[in-house]
């Protein structure tokens, strides 16, 4: 048999199974409404044959309670001293009320509900007694208006007597007609019940039946599921080998690809990088070339003028302050030079302070001019350091005009909160000593998100034009050849703290 075929026939053996096994609970379900109709109905006859009692002990109460009703009334007529009208008339109303209560419907002995009746001919036997009562207390009342002419033996005692075998013949024809329905109801009932019982128990059985059956096949198709699952399992295991080597290959040819794709992203910013500083050779090796023309001259004339006049005079200290600033603008072209042709320069002793203080010589007039305050607070003791002083001066001047611009910038007029505050300490960095000098301002600030970028070359938060955006990058440089570093915070709105800690010269 081809595997086609006999996955046909496995198919077609579960369509059977799963037929027989959804026959049965259909049966069940069949039966157990059967049973459940069977309970409504007999519940609904249990109604009926309450009814009947009820009709059945009204009945016997209104032949009961006329013949006392006449045994009163006629002892008390004849002068029994026992006797008593009152409970003749009290067995005649009972009578009236309980005909009512089975035409009308109503509460008879016991709190026995009887409904309005719909058997025409049992409404008309009824109305007949009713009838009768109602003639039969009427003659009641007629012989108690005139006992002298009412008595035994009477006229009216003879209809008084006739209708009152009529009353109980007729309640009594009644009465066994509903005794007999009654004893009939009883019969359906028990046989209803004991069929109920009959279908519950075959209905139990059948179901205990079906259950062991239907757990041995679980058992059964447990057992194959824990086959299929340890078979599942094994290949599961292997498979997952398998995809772990490749998930594996894939994972070191992924790395090895971001790897790939890090090292190129690396070598493409080097490569902007160099050549940004390239730009910035030529740019300085240019600007270099520019300027010495003019400070030659510059310095000719102030040695001239500084030789033509007297030592002391105010024209020749002018003129030798001239030829020494020519001579650091000169310096400074030549470090340009120096810097396009990457040539380090010769380092010497110099102090902080005298460095600080030649600068401010020169810038303290221009900010004074645009009404920043100036607060400078350096460390009495000798603070040495090595470096080129020219180079190291326009670290600080570049920070210093960058303090002006932002200043500016907040605030464009004289206020006390625009200062300018300097300071130069000593401190430790790692057991080594150092010098922090502190340019701090309370300007523009700079935002957050390019805090980490100003130190790039040509990064600028300065408007467009005014700045080139090379200041903190090459002074950066200049403060990294002299051993130190440079660092910068800020806040946007409040502050900005730019600190160049450098190594002090006696530090070993």
């Amino acid at each position: 048999m081809t595997d086609d075929a006999t996955e046909k026939a496995a198919t077609a053996g579960d369509h059977r199974r799963s037929g027989r096994w959804l026959t049965m609970p259909v049966a069940l379900l069949v039966l157990g409404l059967l049973a459940i109709a069977t309970l409504l109905w007999m519940s609904a006859l249990n109604k009926e044959q309450l009814a009947h009692y009820a009709l059945a002990d009204a009945l016997e109460r209104i032949h009961t309670e006329t013949t006392m009703a006449h045994l009163w009334f006629e002892e008390a007529l004849a002068g029994d001293q026992s006797a008593d009208f009152v409970l003749a008339w009290a067995s005649m109303a009972e009578a009236e009320r309980l005909s009512r209560v089975i035409l009308q419907g109503g509460k008879v002995r016991s709190n026995l509900l009887l409904p309005v009746p719909r058997d025409r001919n049992l409404i008309a036997a009824v109305e007949a007694v009713s009838g009768l009562l109602s003639e039969f207390e009427a003659i009641a009342k007629q012989r108690y208006a005139h006992p002298e002419t009412a008595g035994l033996g009477s006229e009216l005692d003879q209809r008084f007597d006739n209708v009152h075998k009529e009353i109980s013949s007729r309640t009594f024809v009644l009465e066994d007609a509903a005794g007999k329905t009654l004893r009939s109801g009883n019969v359906m009932v028990t046989r209803l019940f004991r069929g109920v019982i009959i279908a519950w128990l075959f209905i139990i059985v059948t179901a205990t039946a079906l259950l062991w059956n239907h757990e041995a096949k679980w058992q059964r198709a447990e057992e194959d599921l824990q086959d299929a699952k340890g078979e599942l399992e094994v290949r599961v295991v292997e498979r997952t080998r398998e995809l772990q080597v490749t998930n594996e290959q894939l994972s070191r040819e992924l790395t090895a690809r971001k790897q790939a794709e890090a090292e190129k992203d690396i070598l493409r910013k080097e490569a902007e990088r160099a050549a940004h500083l390239a730009a910035l050779g030529e740019l300085a090796a240019g600007v270099a070339h520019e300027i010495n023309n003019p400070v030659s001259g510059i310095i000719g004339c102030a040695e001239i003028l500084a030789n033509k006049t007297a030592p002391g005079s105010r024209e020749h200290d002018l003129g030798r302050r001239i030829l020494k600033e020519g001579d650091r603008i000169a310096f400074i072209t030549q470090s340009l030079l120096s810097f396009a042709r990457e040539e380090p320069g010769e380092k010497v002793p110099v102090p902080v302070g005298e460095i600080l203080a030649d600068l401010l010589t020169l810038t303290e007039a221009q900010l004074r001019k645009e009404g920043i305050t100036l607060r400078v607070d350096i460390d009495d003791e000798a603070l040495i350091i090595s470096a080129q002083p020219q180079r190291l001066e326009q670290v600080f001047l570049n920070i210093i005009n960058n303090a002006r611009d932002a200043l500016n910038q907040k605030y464009p007029e004289k206020v006390e909160e625009k200062a300018l505050s300097i300071t130069a300490k000593r401190t430790l960095a790692n057991g080594r000593p150092l010098v922090r000098i502190a340019f701090h301002d309370r300007g523009a600030g700079i935002p957050e998100q390019v805090l980490n970028k100003v130190k790039n070359p040509f990064f600028s938060t300065k408007p467009k034009g005014k700045g080139t955006g090379l200041g903190l990058s090459i002074s950066q440089g200049i403060v990294a050849d002299c051993g130190g570093k440079l660092t910068v915070d800020s806040v946007e709105g409040a502050f900005t703290e730019v600190a160049v800690e450098l190594p002090l010269l006696d530090a070993g």
